[in-house]
């Protein structure tokens, strides 16, 4: 499950990020507040997969209809090759991702990197904490402030935020005095704080969750462009004033406590505050805002179109359970436990699971020959029709068995009767190759084709083989007397 769960999270995770930041942008435009944006984003992956449990849990949902897959018929021969080869390609991939080695070793690094930077949080908690002991409270313009020698302009504390200021803020002038304390009082009254932590936090439970770093800084990015636009919309003073201040604290800039609001910002970081807030807003700038909404809103929305891992969708950990017995039961097969298979089956076991080198578990008991155990899976939904690469198809087996109470099972259940499968032919060839007459003159009174030429595999230069040739060559004159009466030339 870690490994499905963590491929989720970053799908949606960078989703969100190209959707969150076509709207951010039009939010500028239009000097929205912005921050909620990358707050929801950051939530999201810890939201989402959770809604399926609550929407079950607030209504009844109506059951799932089971969903049967149309039978193959294959008659391309190409194009089951290319399916096979990309089946099996995404078979092992999805081997490997799966395994339990894999499996421990992702969850094992997810792991420490939580530790890791929760012991670099506390790490950082600590060393301020110590430092704080020497701060002085003072009454700074008649707001109350810590005084620093090296920490600020910002805010420290979640439940109780304290505006933290160096000491040289003292000697300012008054209007870089009241603007730096303006912007600092914001961010107490808007618990930026808070919000800062809990973003934080996010990042430290999925670390391994690249997008979310880059979340992380929008939304610290955010804060400080709507902290800034509070300022400015409470009147008072001019947009060049406050970028002057700005410039002026950046220019005395000192450190600033991890995951702290504070005015000051790195030099690149301020230049775009800057040219946000002096950005000429005209009609132009309107109509993009909107289309970025629009873009930013659908993208978001597919997001919300994944599903979410098994562990958290009750149909979906159903599916899991099924496929695992799947498993179970085309081994029960294959091994003759009939009765385990019966079992199994009743049990809701993927009766179309499929095991590379295997087969599924309706070729399984076709080629064992158990034909109620055929039956019984194919009342149960398995398909008629289902080819395997290297495994040939239920009928290709039944056909090379010779066991003719199958064959004309799934052939009344619409198996095709000139169904090819790279590797393993068609089910005449198969007949004719180990000489069951009875086989063959069904599957050609049922349509077989006595001429239908297939390759025997994918390679360059491969060996065309028919029902006629195989019968010839394997020494069965009576079937290559029957095919050449029916119309066989080759």
């Amino acid at each position: 499950m870690t490994p499905e769960w963590m491929a989720y999270t970053f799908a949606i995770s960078c989703l969100l990020s190209a959707g969150g930041l076509a709207v951010e942008r039009a939010c500028r435009l239009r000097r929205w507040r912005s921050r909620w944006i990358w707050a929801l984003a950051l939530a999201t992956p810890f939201l989402l997969p959770l809604a399926p449990s609550l929407q079950d849990s607030w209504s009844e949902r109506p059951p799932a209809t089971p969903v049967i897959a149309e039978p193959v018929t294959a008659a391309n021969p190409a194009t089951v090759a290319s399916d096979a080869a990309r089946g099996q390609i995404a078979h092992h991939i999805y081997r490997a991702a799966a395994s339990p080695g894999v499996a421990w070793l992702l969850a094992f690094s997810w792991i420490a990197g939580s530790a890791l930077l929760s012991l670099g949080l506390a790490i950082s908690w600590l060393r301020l904490r110590h430092k704080s002991a020497s701060w002085t409270p003072r009454d700074l313009d008649g707001t109350p402030v810590l005084v620093s020698a090296d920490i600020g302009p910002a805010v420290i504390g979640v439940l109780q935020p304290r505006i933290v200021v160096p000491a040289w803020l003292f000697a300012a002038d008054a209007q870089t005095r009241r603007l730096t304390l303006a912007h600092e009082s914001e961010h107490v009254r808007a618990r930026d704080p808070l919000l800062l932590l809990a973003g934080t936090l996010a990042v430290v439970l999925l670390p391994w969750n690249l997008p979310l770093w880059w979340q992380w800084r929008r939304l610290r990015f955010a804060i400080e462009i709507d902290c800034d636009t509070r300022v400015l919309a409470s009147g008072g003073v001019a947009d060049l004033e406050y970028a002057e201040a700005l410039l002026t604290v950046a220019e005395r800039s000192s450190g600033v406590p991890l995951a702290a609001a504070a005015m000051c910002e790195p030099a690149s970081t301020l230049e775009k505050r800057i040219a946000l807030f002096l950005l000429d807003r005209g009609v132009r700038q309107h109509a993009v805002a909107v289309t970025l909404l629009i873009a930013g809103i659908a993208v978001a929305a597919a997001a919300t179109q994944i599903d979410a891992p098994a562990v958290f969708d009750a149909e979906a950990r159903q599916r899991v359970v099924d496929r695992a017995l799947g498993s179970v039961l085309l081994e029960a097969i294959n091994d003759g436990d009939h009765d385990t298979a019966v079992a199994l089956i009743d049990a809701g076991a993927d009766v179309d699971y499929v095991q590379l080198g295997d087969g599924s578990p309706l070729i399984a008991a076709a080629r064992r020959g158990d034909s109620s155990l055929a039956q019984l899976l194919l009342k149960h939904g398995a398909q008629a029709d289902i080819p395997v690469r290297g495994d040939g198809s239920p009928l290709i087996a039944a056909s090379l068995l010779g066991n003719l109470g199958i064959v004309t099972t799934l052939v009344e259940r619409g198996a095709d009767v000139n169904g090819f499968v790279l590797g393993d032919e068609t089910p005449l060839i198969n007949a004719a190759r180990a000489g069951h007459l009875d086989v063959v003159r069904y599957l050609v009174a049922n349509g077989a084709d006595v001429n239908l030429a297939v390759p025997a595999d994918d390679g360059p230069a491969p060996e065309i083989r028919s029902p006629l040739g195989e019968a010839l060559k394997h020494g069965h004159a009576p079937v290559a007397e029957y095919l050449r009466a029916q119309g066989a030339a080759r």
